[in-house]
């Protein structure tokens, strides 16, 4: 009778969520092992977040700037190839998004506490065996599902930090006066309709609240008058007649 091995020594443990965010230990059992199922989100390729002074929003309680993206996909975007490896070439799309007013993210622009450690910082991160998927490091998703969730707290922070760095100037009065108008306009339609659905009553308590943020933020600004725009005198008759 052959001598009996010693069985191997237990794994380290170590905490960790059940998101894709690393590999899972999977011990030998002899015969077929199987690995951890990927995760089934669609593919995505590389991007820049890019923010537009006049995309911004109200979400539990807090002013948010409406991020874009700059996609790494030749012919989109601006994006082309390069015609010696074929690779994204960014530099066009980022000049196209810059001449529409649109401010690009460097992909580096996050808080220290956000890098992995041991890591170089960037918002974008990789999925274990999934080669051809690029998300935000806020983005979690989980082996075999298609579901895709958002850290909200991380990204408020990263939101904040965004608009606290200088990378992205604050809403401009204008803008917020602007949502205010149309918050109102749609409050006061949601209140009409609460009247015979009274289901409708959270959505308007909820687009009050809104609102309320809006108004505080303005009340807190301190602004110097701004003057209208100048110009010139016209006489169509010189214009038109000679």
């Amino acid at each position: 009778m052959p001598p009996r091995r010693p069985a191997p020594p237990p794994p380290s443990m170590q905490a960790y969520d059940d998101s894709a965010n690393g590999s899972a230990f999977v011990p030998d059992e002899g015969g077929t092992t199987r690995a951890r199922p990927v995760t089934r989100v669609p593919g995505a390729p590389a991007f820049l977040f890019k923010a537009h002074p006049l995309r911004w929003t109200v979400e539990n309680g807090r002013l948010l700037p409406v991020l874009g993206k700059v996609k790494f996909i030749p012919g989109v975007g601006g994006c082309d190839a390069d015609a010696r490896t074929g690779k994204p070439r960014i530099g066009p799309a980022r000049m196209e998004a810059e001449e529409g007013g649109w401010t690009i993210v460097p992909f580096d622009r996050i808080p220290d506490a956000h890098a992995a450690p041991g890591q170089a910082k960037s918002y974008l991160r990789t999925v274990d065996g999934r080669p051809d998927l690029v998300i935000s490091i806020y983005d979690k998703v989980y082996p075999g599902s298609d579901r895709i969730e958002c850290d909200l707290p991380r990204w408020y922070e990263f939101c904040d930090y965004l608009v606290s760095t200088g990378t992205i100037a604050p809403p401009s009065s204008h803008v917020l006066r602007n949502m205010l108008d149309r918050l109102r306009a749609h409050r006061d339609a949601r209140a009409a309709k609460a009247i015979t659905a009274p289901s409708v009553k959270a959505e308007v308590a909820q687009i009050e609240a809104n609102i309320a943020v809006i108004e505080a933020e303005l009340a807190r600004r301190v602004e110097a008058p701004q003057a209208p725009a100048g110009g010139m005198a016209f006489n169509p008759e010189e214009a038109f007649h000679g």
